[in-house]
């Protein structure tokens, strides 16, 4: 009494279950084996939502508006077999968050939930690129429409000459890396910083120079923040920026600096709030006083390898300067040592310390100089044994 599909008379055949995630049921995490960053992600929303709803379990008084996400649902508990399926969308999102801009875009051909949630713009307004691969399969995909936010990491002129392509709105834009050259450069200020606000480019060769970075000051009329750590680039570039545009945070490192190069570079950061300045065995006491005299307006200001300056130097700029609350000094080996009793008697305005040291220099000192400031609120210090 059996019917051809093998079940007994009077009870309903078994139905085949549905091989792709659509359903109600889902996929569990295991079936998810591309997605290894999300399966972490679960354990650690798993966790949260019990410990959730034993809390909500322990308190009698908690209010409608208070109550945590493992109690809206029923299906929430201890007990439950989570899926990926079962997650909101909006804790989707948080997960593909975490994931690499190509791993973005291959998700969404998972499940119907998947593809709605990877399509959200939140995903693709601002991206980190680690191959010239990804971006493309990005744009590939129509992606790249919402980019604000850019940051590409060891691309070449391929990844440059496609958002210039695409014409973007961007806001941030950091290059790091030596495969790129001044061509590709043109192009992207060309088509796509006229919004820019952010502009940080970082490499180790000699491929960009300063018609790289020159082309970046008629486009970029509204940067706000300029880091430059480039090996072949003179002051002439920078000075265009900065007389180009109302730049307030200076990030500047280059082999090329002297005295006389900031000296000229000096004259358009009168409107500087921060800086942070690599210094090199070119600079003297004299690049200080250059700061010292134009750059008045100083909240910020890190000196790395300051070891080039002496102890009266940096005095004099912290003097010249009444608006700065933070100060570091990265291999500051000051001499002689009693000048610590003078540097907190002209620092007494300083919220923030931060400086390097030799330990040939007694703790103690610092420590008695340190305590005649009244505003420091935060002292960090690196010994070299």
């Amino acid at each position: 009494n059996t019917s051809p599909e093998g079940a007994t008379m009077g009870e309903e055949p078994p139905r085949k279950r549905a091989r792709g995630a659509g359903g109600d049921d889902g996929l569990t995490v295991a079936a998810c084996a591309r997605c290894g960053a999300l399966e972490a992600r679960l354990q650690q929303l798993q966790q949260a939502l019990c410990a959730a709803q034993q809390h909500t379990a322990g308190s009698s008084d908690c209010t409608a508006a208070s109550v945590p996400l493992a109690t809206v649902s029923p299906s929430f508990g201890p007990n439950h077999e989570y899926t990926i399926q079962s997650l909101p969308p909006e804790l989707l999102l948080r997960v593909f968050l975490e994931l690499a801009p190509a791993d973005r875009v291959t998700v969404q051909y998972v499940c119907h939930k998947w593809k709605d949630v990877g399509r959200n713009p939140v995903l693709w307004r601002a991206l980190k690129v680690f191959e010239d691969f990804q971006l493309a399969m990005v744009a590939k995909a129509g992606y790249l429409e919402n980019l604000n936010h850019v940051s590409l990491y060891l691309v070449s002129d391929l990844s440059l000459h496609l958002l210039a392509k695409m014409r973007l709105r961007l806001i941030t834009l950091q290059i790091f890396g030596d495969k790129i050259s001044d061509k590709s450069m043109q192009e992207l200020a060309d088509s796509c910083c006229a919004d820019l606000h952010e502009l940080s480019i970082i490499t180790t060769g000699k491929a960009v120079t300063d018609a790289g970075i020159s082309c970046f000051a008629p486009a970029c009329r509204n940067l706000r923040k300029l880091t430059l750590r480039c090996e072949n680039v003179s002051h002439a570039a920078v000075t265009l920026l900065l007389a180009s545009a109302p730049i307030r945070h200076l990030d500047l490192r280059s082999p090329l600096l002297n005295d006389s190069s900031v000296m000229h570079l000096s004259r358009f950061c009168t409107e500087l709030k921060h800086l942070d300045l690599d210094c090199n065995e070119e600079m003297t006491d004299v690049t200080l006083q250059h700061l010292g005299r134009c750059c008045s307006s100083f909240r910020s200001l890190r000196l790395e390898n300051s070891s080039f300056f002496t102890a009266d130097g940096i005095l004099r700029l912290v003097e010249l300067s009444p608006n700065l609350t933070q100060l570091s000094l990265s291999r500051y080996f000051p001499v002689p040592f009693d000048n610590f009793s003078e540097f907190a008697d002209v620092c007494k305005n300083l919220l923030s310390l931060s400086l390097e040291i030799e330990d040939e220099i007694p703790l103690q000192i610092i420590a008695n100089a340190c305590s005649r400031c009244a505003a420091l609120t935060t002292l960090t210090l690196f010994v070299y044994t």
